[in-house]
């Protein structure tokens, strides 16, 4: 009977979340800043972003480092690519 390996680490995402000050960080945004809510929402998605890959990185497994210098969003034809 062939049976998997278990896992050599198991991480708590929330818990790595609450470790690293971004939690802290995303509650100082929402409690000082108004409104703005697909900012908030794209500043979120890139931490879980970041999260995840510094997992990946800190288990062995594949990772690469996004290139976050920039971000463009809005409807096409307002000039995001120029």
């Amino acid at each position: 009977m062939d049976t998997l390996a278990p896992p050599a680490a198991t991480f708590d995402l929330g818990h790595e979340f609450e470790q690293s000050g971004v939690a802290e960080i995303l509650r100082t945004l929402d409690q000082e800043l108004v409104g703005l809510k697909p900012v908030k929402q794209r500043i979120r998605e890139t931490a879980a972003l970041l999260m995840v890959e510094r997992l990946r990185k800190t288990i062995g497994l594949a990772h690469e480092t996004p290139t976050l210098h920039m971000s463009f969003t809005g409807n096409p034809g307002t000039g995001k690519t120029t």
